[in-house]
């Protein structure tokens, strides 16, 4: 609340739908990332990705790319979380040397180029073509590859492969990302937010069920 959440949309429809959700979130057209990129008070994280389609991204790459590359210079604390078809931005020559976390399933990491994660041998290259950015590739063993190390999340969990449960994980890796645990190492960052989403989809599959859960668990 009070401008502590901006959500960029590139649908003038958007707007009141998010609104009677999320009142208290400032609400801004798509076209107008690089500007407050420029003169609003920069952020420590931003989530770009959750139910954009691929033309969406290809639409916009040229001004999120501008927008992110000037928020590198005001904020040495950025962390740049990308889900869905933004994980391309990540391999655009162009992305600023910020942190980075990518959180792709599988054949969204396959349309990437990433090598596909069978046996234990398959590990390097994917770790080797993840380098620098940090993935949490999502299947039902997950992996997380960082530049200095490999984790792997062996306990498949079907509830959450439904639908929205991948926005839901975003939004709490950005909430992570810009409170008090930002000084803490991205990687513990997202094995906290593993745990407690796997913790609320114990007791539903649903993401808005998921949500009451999590908000309860933390309050």
């Amino acid at each position: 609340g009070g401008g502590y959440v901006r959500h960029f949309h590139s649908s003038p429809q958007s707007r009141e739908r998010y609104l009677s959700i999320l009142p208290s979130a400032i609400y801004h057209d798509a076209t107008d990332f690089v500007k407050a990129c420029e003169i609003e008070k920069p952020p420590w994280s931003i989530l770009i990705g959750p139910g954009m389609r691929s033309d969406t991204v290809d639409s916009l790459r040229e001004a999120l790319i501008e927008g992110l590359t000037i928020l590198s210079r005001r904020q040495q604390r950025l962390t740049v979380i990308l889900d869905a078809a933004a994980c391309s931005l990540a391999f655009d020559e162009r992305f600023p040397q910020v942190q980075c976390l990518i959180t792709p399933h599988v054949a969204e990491w396959k349309s990437l180029g990433g090598p596909i994660v069978q046996c234990v041998g398959d590990l390097e290259p994917a770790h080797a073509f993840s380098g620098r950015i940090y993935t949490y590739l999502k299947g039902p063993v997950s992996f997380l590859f960082a530049p200095d190390q490999i984790a792997v999340y062996n306990a498949p969990l079907p509830s959450l492969a439904v639908a929205g449960s991948g926005d839901l994980f975003g939004g709490l890796l950005l909430r992570a990302a810009c409170g008090h645990e930002a000084d803490r190492p991205i990687c513990d960052i997202v094995s906290a937010c593993v745990a407690l989403q796997r913790r609320s989809a114990e007791s539903s599959m649903h993401p808005e069920q998921q949500l009451k859960f999590i908000q309860e668990i933390l309050a």
